[in-house]
């Protein structure tokens, strides 16, 4: 329910400014610092929907001021939020009384809206939705998929230093309990599922309580329920593992990569361009494209 947006920076300097110092002691701010790459790596937990997320994310942006952000996006998605919010007066915020205020992605387009705003270059790095989809399929079947280890390592608070400090998941609820919406929508099911077998075993108890064998339907009550439960941890695990665990991996990657291309650009290695171009007239909407080529490349090529 609270999803990571790296944001990179190659501009480390020995002596860190102490308003950075402060955004880093931020529950809601995860920081990693690679010395030896001369490279930090700024990680905002968010909720997609409504919250103090698109806020936070503006002002992490404006003060880190980074070489790179790296977005929870894929192509598709990033199309389909633009075009929701340029199409309709939106406010990502909720400043503007006289806007509507997202209801899910603000935490994204405040991301966007600041990059282009500042020109930093911008980097989706999740994969496709179908992909995803195909992923969860290809590991119904196979036993480790289910291990609820990775579940609840992540439930255990760990331990921050000097070069590495983790997301405070329970105080960023605390501080923000909106970010809870998500995190109770999808684990509602668990607890719904064995309530409704509750009210309709009881009812089938009562009517049998005036025919007899009492004990036996409770008995079957009791195991219904619990299987019920097992179930829905068992798929809880399932989509953990294969939604959020290994999406944090495919996330991790495209962060590494995203570095390197801001390293390359640094150097003179690589030549950022950018397209701007308007998909339809009548919805008032233009995409800007960032796309790093090499020196050696042929510019005309797209």
């Amino acid at each position: 329910s609270v999803h990571a947006l790296p944001i990179t920076s190659n501009s480390r300097s020995p002596l860190r400014p102490p308003h950075l110092d402060a955004i880093i002691q931020s529950p809601h701010v995860g920081y990693v610092s690679d010395n030896s790459n001369c490279r930090e790596i700024f990680v905002i937990g968010t909720s997609h929907f409504r919250c103090n997320s698109a806020k936070q994310v503006t002002s992490l942006i404006e003060q880190v001021q980074p070489d790179g952000v790296v977005l929870e996006l894929d192509p598709e998605r990033v199309l389909r939020l633009t075009k929701q919010h340029s199409s309709a007066k939106f406010s990502i915020n909720g400043d503007d009384s006289n806007s509507q205020e997202l209801l899910y992605g603000a935490d994204f387009v405040a991301a966007i809206d600041a990059c282009q705003r500042l020109d930093i270059p911008l980097f989706l790095g999740d994969e496709y939705a179908q992909e995803t989809k195909e992923r969860v399929v290809q590991q119904l079947f196979r036993a480790a998929a289910y291990s609820p280890t990775p579940l609840i390592r992540s439930l255990v608070p760990k331990t921050s230093s000097d070069i590495t400090r983790r997301i405070n998941v329970w105080e960023t609820f605390a501080n923000d309990p909106q970010k809870l919406t998500p995190l109770i929508v999808a684990s509602s099911p668990p607890f719904l599922v064995p309530f409704a077998l509750a009210i309709i075993d009881n009812g089938q108890a009562a009517f049998n309580d005036m025919i007899g064998g009492m004990f036996q339907d409770k008995l079957l009550a009791i195991g219904e329920t619990a299987l019920a439960i097992s179930l829905s941890f068992l798929v809880s695990c399932l989509l953990f593992n294969t939604v959020i665990a290994e999406r944090d991996e495919i996330l991790a990657d495209s962060t590494v990569r995203a570095s390197n291309i801001v390293r390359l650009l640094k150097e003179k290695k690589l030549v950022r361009k950018r397209w701007t171009f308007t998909v339809d007239a009548s919805e008032d909407m233009a995409s800007v494209v960032d796309m790093p080529k090499s020196k050696n490349a042929d510019t005309e090529e797209c």
